[in-house]
């Protein structure tokens, strides 16, 4: 399922495919202009669903602006400089400390730290 969803995208233009050249075989998917194009909308459906459908739990994460470190507002724009940051432009930050249940895998662990929002994670190799 997940290859076709990737197909999807690679047709749309939103993600292109290349050969990872540190694993024969392998590949790796980048975002297009065009899928950083789409940032925006996604984000604010993020926020939509953190403000609507996730209940009262109140958000998981902050994207701020790496250039002022100020917080996005609901449709992704920095509040201080009236800008919408590229999504490599973004930093994403934990609010709060994982629970008890909380999964373990390197790309969980490497969410709990501030990261750019279009850098590799700890354990993610490809």
């Amino acid at each position: 399922m997940l290859s076709t969803r990737l197909q999807t995208l690679v047709e749309a233009g939103v993600l292109e495919r290349r050969a990872d050249p540190g694993h024969a075989g392998r590949h790796l998917y980048e975002l297009t202009d065009a899928g950083k194009a789409l940032w925006p909308a996604v984000y604010t459906l993020r926020a939509w669903g953190e403000r609507f459908a996730a209940g009262d739990g109140g958000p998981s994460r902050v994207f701020t602006h790496d250039q002022c470190g100020r917080p996005l507002d609901e449709v992704a724009r920095c509040g201080t400089c009236g800008c919408v940051p590229r999504p490599e432009n973004v930093i994403v930050s934990p609010v709060s400390k994982p629970g008890p249940h909380s999964r373990t895998a390197p790309v969980a662990l490497g969410l709990l730290r501030p990261h750019r929002l279009l850098d590799a994670l700890p354990g993610d190799d490809g």
